[in-house]
This record gives C-alpha cells, structure tokens and sequence, in this order.
C-alpha cells in the first residue's frame, strides 16, 4: 500500500510528538503533588465528584456552544472545516499557535482576578479554568479539520483533557491509551465496519470509562488547587500562574494529539 512520505516540516513535529508523549508530568504538577500529598487520603474522602461532574458537563456544553467555527472558517479560507485535514500540517499548526496566544491570555487575566480572592475565589476559578481548557481543546481541533460535534469527538477531547491534567506518568499513559482505541473506533466507524448497534455501544463504554475517570482527575486537581491558595504566602499570586501553566499543558497535548491524528489520517504514520 502507497503511504506518501512526510516532509521535513511533518518529521520534525512527529518527533515532538513522540516527546510529548514519554514526557513527564512538569515541575509544578510535581510541586502541586509534593506540597498536597499529606492531605491526599483526606482529599479523595471529601471530593464532591458529583459537583465536579456537573462543572464538566455545564463547562463542555458552554465550550461547544461558544466555539466559532465560522471564524476559524473564513481565517483559514475553507468552505468546511472539514478541508484542514488535508490542506497542510504547517497552516494548520499556524491556526493552532493563534488559538494558543489567545487561550494563555484568558488564563493569566482570569488566573489573576480570582488569584486574589484565594480560597473563595475558586467557586468562580474552577468552572471557569475548565471552561477555558475546553474551549481551547474544542478550537485547536478545529484548526486541525476535526469538529467535536459526535459523541465520540467529544470522548477524544475528554482524553486530551486528561493527559494535559496527568500528575504522573502512569496517568498519562492511560489517557494516552483511551485516546488511541477510540481513534481505533472512529477508523472502523469510517470505514463501516461495525454495525450500528456495536458503534453505540462502543461509544457509551468510552464515555463512561472517560468521564469517570477525567471527574476523579478534575476533583483531585481541583482541590490540590484550594489547598495551595488557602495558604496566605502564596494566595494572592498563585492563581495566575497554575492557570497559564495548566492551560499550556492543555495546549501541548491538543496539539499534539490533533496532529498525530492529522499525521495518521493522510497515512503520513501508522497507528
């Protein structure tokens, strides 16, 4: 089978790709995880998981609806979105970096707005964090051909939502995992291999084992965050950065996974 070779540029972002992925969680991750771990057990007593898991479903609705596909639309100069899957890695990763700039804006401002109201500042923080990383995923997808309109679109931005929250290695690589058997799915959706009754099936396994994990994932990051800013020394200035730091982290892994994605779909790599 004919497989078109990758160009300079494709090998070059391939390999970063790979980094990506075996790369350890960063230096605040592990910050957050060292300062917080005495109170780990406590923590996973008192998560609301529930409470968590409507801030997801209300952020991923508000993301969805607040995603301007139009605009992406006429700055790419595409009739459909659709079309940025094969009209070339390079401008897609330029659409990207702008929606990158943007999505780093909003964390330091928000970051810092509520920075200073520490601990009662994240009833407002949080659902707005979670939004913003959504959106964020939601757009970068865009810029790379992908809409996340399907069910199962909506998994694969959950599982890059989780890799980008992964405080260990061994996290990422389960997000890191999910995210290529459902990708495993969606080619055999494509390619009409499963009947419709299997394909819904399919979609409301991943969705369960998805969700639920990204909703532990949330609530322990979330609290970890509380904890950090109920302490006077560093309330006032925390915020902003554990927000551009973690809306980075989704940026990374957006990009990464939506190229990899592009990469596989023009059969530039094999899965």
């Amino acid at each position: 089978m004919y497989r078109p070779r990758m160009s300079e540029y494709e090998e070059t972002q391939y390999c970063l790709i790979q980094q990506w992925k075996s790369a350890e969680p960063g230096i605040i991750a592990k910050a957050l995880d060292k300062v917080t771990a005495p109170a780990s057990w406590v923590l996973e007593k008192i998560i609301p998981l529930q409470g968590i898991k409507y801030v997801l479903d209300s952020a991923n609705s508000i993301a969805k609806k607040t995603t301007d596909v139009e605009k992406l639309k006429n700055t790419a100069a595409v009739a459909e979105i659709k079309y940025l899957r094969h009209k070339g890695l390079a401008i897609s990763d330029f659409l990207a970096h702008d929606i990158e700039k943007w999505a780093l804006g909003i964390a330091a401002t928000e970051g810092a707005a509520t920075g200073w109201a520490g601990f009662t500042g994240l009833v407002i923080d949080v659902p707005a964090v979670i939004t913003l990383a959504l959106r964020t995923i939601y757009k970068i997808g865009l810029c790379y051909g992908y809409e996340g309109i399907e069910v199962w679109e909506q998994d694969f931005v959950f599982g890059i939502l989780s890799a980008a929250g992964a405080n260990t290695i061994e996290e990422k690589m389960v997000a890191l995992t999910m995210m290529n058997e459902i990708n495993i799915v969606l080619e055999e959706e494509s390619n009409r291999l499963m009947g419709e009754f299997a394909k819904k099936q399919l979609n409301r396994r991943y969705a369960v084992m998805t969700v639920e994990k990204l909703t532990k994932q949330l609530g322990m990051n979330m609290a970890r965050r509380k904890l950090m800013q109920a302490l006077p020394v560093i309330s006032s200035g925390v915020g902003a950065a554990i927000n551009v730091w973690y809306i980075n982290e989704v940026v990374a892994a957006a990009k990464c996974s939506y190229q990899e994605r592009w990469l596989i779909d023009n059969q530039k790599v094999m899965r």
